[in-house]
């Protein structure tokens, strides 16, 4: 496949043309097309500092550095809070604290777990 085909597909794509439609326009095998687009997803750019990153087959990269990633999520902490969002009751005390849904939550410390597994006055480990 050459550069102008390359162009051309992208810019049918871009049209909002499928894999089929494009095939039968420019006369190209539908699983080339497709195999083109897979080659433009591996080669993806840091959304930091714009380097480009190649992804092998099974690990998916989105930052090119730890230090970018670090540097990303300091930018966007707000969008990428990551807080409890689902409330509880503790078994123990019946008191509300915040948890995380997959968790599933019982106790809201360590105290009243230990508290209810092993009784009040046995609460400290020998």
């Amino acid at each position: 496949m050459n550069t102008n085909q390359k162009e051309k597909i992208e810019e049918l794509k871009s049209l909002g043309y499928g894999y089929k439609k494009i095939s039968s326009i420019l006369n190209i095998p539908t699983s080339t097309i497709s195999s083109y687009f897979q080659s433009l997803k591996e080669t993806l750019r840091c959304p930091v500092c714009n380097k480009k990153i190649k992804n092998t087959k099974g690990h998916r990269k989105k930052y090119c550095s730890d230090t970018c990633r670090i540097e990303y999520w300091k930018q966007n902490k707000e969008k990428l809070s990551i807080t409890p969002s689902c409330v509880f009751t503790c078994k123990y005390c019946h008191k509300k604290f915040k948890g995380y849904k997959s968790k599933n939550p019982k106790y809201c410390s360590i105290t009243c777990y230990l508290k209810s597994r092993y009784g009040e006055d046995n609460n400290e480990r020998k």
